[in-house]
């Protein structure tokens, strides 16, 4: 029976990490990218993600608001934090 692939949701601002889309797709990984809520929105009407790695600050918008539209959408999807503050609670309080 074959696998389906993964599907990841790549959500930042930062083409460098945006760029990690070319790894994962080359490792079999169904992959969009989005750089805001509204284009968030736009690829999770087009269907459910395995995972979303969001990060914390996107653009003006926070990534809070973010993970709540995709765990409201898709609340199966696991969600991996990123952050370029250099302290967890520095980039909590931060949003």
């Amino acid at each position: 029976m074959p696998t389906r692939p993964v599907s990841l949701l790549i959500v930042d601002n930062d083409p460098a990490t945006r760029s990690l889309d070319v790894a994962a797709k080359g490792r079999g990984y169904r992959v969009d990218c989005a750089t805001s809520l509204a284009t968030v929105n736009a690829a999770i009407a087009g269907g459910a993600f395995d995972v979303a790695l969001v990060d914390l600050a996107v653009g003006d918008e926070s990534g809070f608001d973010v993970i709540r539209r995709i765990k409201e959408q898709i609340p199966e999807t696991e969600i991996i934090v990123l952050s370029a503050e250099a302290e967890t609670l520095s980039a909590i309080h931060r949003r």
